[in-house]
C-alpha cells in the first residue's frame, strides 16, 4: 500500500498510441507523479506535450506525500554554457531559483527526485551548484535520486546522499558488448536493443 507512485523519466512519448499506459498508471493511485526524461520528448513530441499526456500542470514541481516532501526537477532545460551537443542536462536559473525558496520554505524531511543525476557519473552540466544549494539543506534532504545511467549507484556529496535508480526493464551494456537477445525481426525494428541485458 504505497503513499504514492513515482516514475522517473524515459517513459512514453506524447502519442495517442501510448496514452493507454500513461493513463493506467496515472490512474493507478492517487498521488502519481512525473518526471519528465531525455527520451520522453523524443519522435518530435514537445514539453507541453508531455505535460499535457501526463496530467503534468509544471515540468517541475513539489508535493507532500504523508509528511515526506518530495521535489521533482526538470533537468532538461537548454542554456546550458557547457552543452557541447545531444540532450540538454541543464537546472535554468529560474529553477535553481525556485527550488532554493523551496527548500528553505520547507520543512523537511524532503526527497529530490530527478531523471539526469545531480551527482555521480553523468551529472547535469550545473551539478555543483544544484549541489550546494542541497547541502546548504543537508538537514532537511534526506536522499536525492535519478533514473537515466541505468545503473545501481549510492554516494554521498556535501551530507546528501544521490541515489542511481536502475531501469526497470534492462541494463545498458553499451556498443562494445551488443549482441541479439530477440529475434531478428525485433532487433530490426529496435536497433538499440542490442546495447542492452532485458531483464527476464
Amino acid at each position: 500500500k504505497p503513499d504514492a507512485l513515482v516514475q522517473m523519466g524515459d517513459f512514453a512519448f506524447a502519442k495517442e498510441a501510448n496514452q493507454k499506459v500513461v493513463d493506467r498508471f496515472t490512474k493507478a493511485h492517487a498521488t502519481t507523479l512525473h518526471v519528465i526524461g531525455n527520451h520522453d520528448t523524443d519522435g518530435g513530441s514537445s514539453k507541453n506535450q508531455c505535460l499535457e499526456s501526463w496530467w503534468m500542470t509544471a515540468p517541475y514541481s513539489t508535493c507532500d506525500v504523508v509528511g515526506l516532501n518530495l521535489i521533482v526537477l526538470d533537468a532538461n532545460e537548454k542554456g546550458s554554457p557547457k552543452h557541447k551537443g545531444g540532450y540538454p542536462q541543464f537546472i535554468g536559473k529560474a529553477q535553481v531559483t525556485w527550488l532554493d525558496e523551496t527548500l528553505s520554505e520547507l520543512k523537511g524531511p524532503v526527497v529530490i527526485v530527478s531523471h539526469q543525476p545531480i551527482a555521480g557519473p553523468y551529472p547535469i552540466d550545473n551539478a555543483d551548484e544544484v549541489q550546494k544549494i542541497l547541502s546548504m539543506h543537508s538537514d532537511k534532504v534526506i536522499l536525492a535520486m535519478n533514473g537515466h545511467t541505468h545503473i545501481d549507484l549510492l554516494t554521498e556529496v556535501g551530507g546528501v546522499p544521490y541515489l542511481h535508480v536502475n531501469s526497470a526493464s534492462y541494463h545498458w551494456l553499451g556498443s562494445k558488448y551488443a549482441h541479439e537477445s530477440y529475434p531478428p525481426e525485433i532487433h530490426a525494428k529496435h536497433s538499440a536493443l542490442q546495447y542492452t541485458s532485458p531483464y527476464q
